[in-house]
């Protein structure tokens, strides 16, 4: 199951001079890792995540979205009539910046960045960014940096 709901600011702030919208969104997720049967057991492992994600976009010459989630996580085992449940969590931040430079360079100057022949070039940098912690990131946080050239 998942539900999203987003709301662009400007729409109750209208002088903004920019573009604000705020997000969040929920899913719940159940894995089951199937069933192993060794005699004279049935071993069952399911897993369970609920994530609630906050985020923010702005645009104004680039668009920046920043996003925070928050995902508890529970793993359930049954083994025979034996059930154990252990309980974690897990978090992580993201950052996507995007500079699309022929529009930023057209705004600044004032000036359409024309090839010949009337063809507007497309020409963008995208940095993307995330960190996650905890649960299956016990330890050193995992991150990741892509930068795209488009």
């Amino acid at each position: 199951m998942a539900v999203n709901l987003g709301l662009p600011l400007n729409r109750i702030w209208h002088e903004l001079p920019f573009k604000v919208s705020m997000g969040v969104a929920y899913s719940s997720i159940q894995y089951t890792f199937g069933i192993l049967t060794t005699s004279p057991y049935i071993i069952t492992q399911t897993d369970f995540l609920n994530n609630l994600t906050l985020g923010i976009g702005l645009k104004y010459l680039v668009t920046l979205s920043l996003g925070y989630t928050l995902s508890p996580i529970t793993a359930r085992t049954e083994i025979g009539n034996n059930l154990t449940t252990q309980s974690t969590s897990a978090h992580g931040i993201g950052a996507i910046l995007q500079i699309p430079v022929v529009r930023v360079v057209s705004q600044l100057t004032n000036h359409a960045v024309l090839i010949p022949g009337r063809v507007k070039p497309t020409f963008d940098f995208r940095f993307d960014y995330s960190r996650a912690a905890g649960g299956p990131f016990q330890g050193e946080p995992f991150e990741t940096l892509n930068v795209v050239v488009r």
